[in-house]
């Protein structure tokens, strides 16, 4: 699978600009070095901990698996659904379900009570 460190480095200095957050500041908030917030949003591609990208992930305020899911190609979750770690984590992908069904069920509720 191809990884796209270019659309990560995109998101992060967008979401930074809509954050008005420095590279110094989203590195305290991540408990990353300034260097590795510069590194991701220029591209430059090193092995990353999984941990690093999950942490400036939340740090951004967004789901713990944003930066990976935009990595490879995937759409990101909504930062209150549960975490899916890969195609395989049936486990995850239930809770996901289950999650998404509820919000729907919620929102079914609200519009027939509005029609009444």
């Amino acid at each position: 699978m191809t990884q796209d460190w270019t659309v990560v480095g995109r998101a992060i200095d967008e979401r930074m600009s809509e954050l008005e957050l420095t590279a110094t500041k989203l590195g305290r908030r991540a408990s990353v070095s300034k260097s590795t917030i510069y590194e991701l949003r220029y591209g430059i591609i090193r092995r990353r901990a999984g941990r690093t990208l999950k942490a400036v992930s939340k740090a951004l305020g967004w789901h713990e698996s944003h930066l990976h899911a935009l990595l490879d190609g995937r759409t990101p979750q909504h930062p209150d659904e549960p975490a899916v770690d890969h195609d395989k984590d049936v486990d995850g992908k239930l809770d996901l379900l289950i999650h998404q069904m509820a919000a729907a069920h919620t929102k079914l509720d609200a519009l027939a009570a509005s029609d009444r």
